[in-house]
């Protein structure tokens, strides 16, 4: 299943019964001097589930990350599974208390308007979806910062 999630576009897609809908996919464009970048979305399910992993063939490694202050400092950690609510929009977006894909190492230039294909693999019901999407490439500041770190 592909869907084209882009800044304007809604996709909604039914694997085996179970519906996703994902809009405003997005890859920023790394910082100069750095590999690794971010990518965030709108995700909504029709019943519980849970997004447990990502990939493109872009970067070398995606995971599923957020973002925590602890007093004076923001740091980000990976997480094992991201929760989707039935019904309800789950954003993935850079900023303190979210959570957002890191793309690691990324293996080719990105310019904004170009289109990375990645893949969502969602848990629900016991079964493993898996959910195709090209994510249009926006400018860095496209999203609220995020510290950057190239061995994180």
């Amino acid at each position: 299943m592909l869907l084209m999630a882009g800044a304007a576009q809604a996709s909604i897609a039914s694997t085996s019964g179970f519906d996703v809908r994902v809009t405003d996919a997005s890859v920023r464009i790394p910082k100069a001097g750095f590999t690794n970048t971010v990518a965030g979305m709108t995700i909504r399910v029709d019943r519980a589930a849970e997004l447990i992993a990502a990939s493109t063939p872009y970067a070398a490694r995606t995971d599923l990350q957020t973002i925590r202050r602890g007093g004076d400092e923001v740091s980000m950690a990976p997480v094992p599974s991201i929760p989707l609510a039935p019904g309800a929009d789950t954003l993935l977006r850079t900023g303190e208390g979210r959570q957002f894909l890191m793309l690691h190492r990324m293996k080719r230039s990105l310019r904004p308007g170009d289109v990375v294909p990645m893949t969502l693999r969602i848990r629900s019901g016991g079964q493993i979806h898996s959910v195709a999407l090209k994510a249009r490439v926006v400018a860095p500041r496209s999203y609220s910062p995020v510290p950057e770190d190239d061995e994180h």
